[in-house]
Parts: C-alpha cells; structure tokens; sequence
C-alpha cells in the first residue's frame, strides 16, 4: 500500500507556486551564465547532470523527474517517474539497482508513477483518469507533460522551468512540443510559465532574414509595434477580446 494519497498531495500544492527542474543542461552550474547550448553527449550526460546549479535558495518547492532527488536532496518535494517500475525498458538502465534503490523504503518524498508496486511504497499512481477528465486532452508522451497536467489540476499559480531544454541530440522534437503544448494550456488557464532564460524551451530559433520569433517581418525594416510597450501593458493586465457592436 502506497504511504501517500494523490489527493492529498495535490491539496498541498493547490494554488502554490512550483519549479519543474529535469536533467537538462541549462542546470549546469559553469554553464548558467548566458551559454548558448547545442546538445550534451549521452555518454556524459550523467556527469554533467552531477554537478547542477543549486536550488536550495528557489523561494517555491521544485519537483524533478528521472531520479532529480537525488541530485537535489532536501529541496525536491517531489519526484516523477512515470516509467512503470517493472517494465522491460527498466532493466535497461545502465545503473539498475541504483536507480531502484531511488525508489526504496518509507523515508523520503513521494513519487508518481505509473503504477503502484507494494516493494516501492513512496511511489503513487498517477491520477490518470482524472487528468484525462480535468484537462480533455490524452496527448502525453513523457514525464513532464504528466506534471504539467497535475500542476492544472492543482491551480498552482506559477510553473518555473529548469534543465527542460530538447537538445538535437538529447531529445525527439514530439516530446518537446508535447511540453510546449501543455505550457501554452497552462498560460490560457491563467497559470503564469517562466523558463529558464538558459534553457532552448519555448525559444525561437533565429531564422534570417526576420525578427527572432516574429516570421515574415525583415530586419531590414523596424517591427510596426513598440514591443517594448506592448510587453508592458501586458504585465500591467491589458488583453484584447473581440466585442460585438450592438
């Protein structure tokens, strides 16, 4: 039996503000000063995750996924996994007994997974079916999306971002617009989404002859708005919605 009920974690961070840190490298530490990053080699990806920017000082709880917990003890509050613990993928793990014994014992943060397993009794079963109900959306193809869904349906007020980057070599592009996806959800919600300015996530990629992230106007002529004043009267709460003339 599970040593903690989803519900109940969900009502812990029910309005809160959370992190989401993966394994990414934009939480190096040598590399958190305005790096441009073009990928990881997988054979020392697990080094260089070691040694990660320290997050002892973030004002809000962080939740990591993949065994992050282990790299941030004492501020992960939460941890993610959603491999079913005894599929045949795991035993593929180049660490195996290691990584079980991430997952082991009664002392420690929960984790969600997939499915509950009585030798794992920290880890929690996804509330799959109620996510599907919360959001109307079945569109999942890894871990993160999973947490987005939950940080939904727990109304937290912001999502922060870290070592979520899609690197070429690091990951398939369907995963990174899958989490993108869930982000520009969260943001119609009402749920601010800050990335890690290190990070490629929700990035656009220079493309000439145009403004970064505006196709089709050139840089050879000025954009035809202020930008910066619109993005102030963003932050001050102005919107636009169609109104019908009566």
């Amino acid at each position: 039996m599970a040593l903690y009920d989803w519900k109940e974690i969900l009502a812990e961070y029910y309005q809160k503000s959370v992190g989401i840190v993966a394994n990414g490298p934009s939480i190096v530490q040598h590399q958190t000063k305005g790096a441009s990053f073009v990928g990881v080699p997988g054979n020392i990806k697990e080094d260089v995750v070691q040694h990660t920017t320290d997050f002892t000082t973030f004002p809000h709880d962080i939740w990591t996924v993949n065994g992050g917990w282990f790299y941030h003890p004492g501020k992960c509050t939460l941890g993610w996994n959603m491999d079913d613990m005894k599929a045949e993928c795991m035993n593929e793990h180049p660490q195996v007994d290691w990584y079980y014994s991430l997952f082991e014992g009664n002392d420690g943060i929960p984790i969600f997974s997939a499915l509950e397993y009585p030798e794992w009794p920290r880890v929690v079963a996804f509330p799959l079916e109620e996510a599907l109900l919360a959001t109307r959306m079945a569109y999942f193809t890894e871990t993160l999306q999973y947490m987005l869904a939950f940080c939904y349906m727990a109304k937290v007020k912001e999502v922060h971002c870290y070592g979520m980057d899609y690197m070429n070599t690091d990951r398939q592009p369907g995963q990174r617009a899958n989490t993108e996806w869930w982000l520009g959800f969260l943001h119609h919600a009402g749920i601010k989404t800050k990335i890690s300015p290190y990070s490629n996530l929700m990035k656009a990629p220079v493309i000439e002859p145009f403004h970064t992230g505006f196709y089709g106007y050139e840089h050879s002529k000025p954009l035809p708005i202020d930008l910066e004043a619109v993005n102030k009267r963003i932050l001050a709460g102005e919107t636009w919605e169609y109104q019908k003339e009566m």
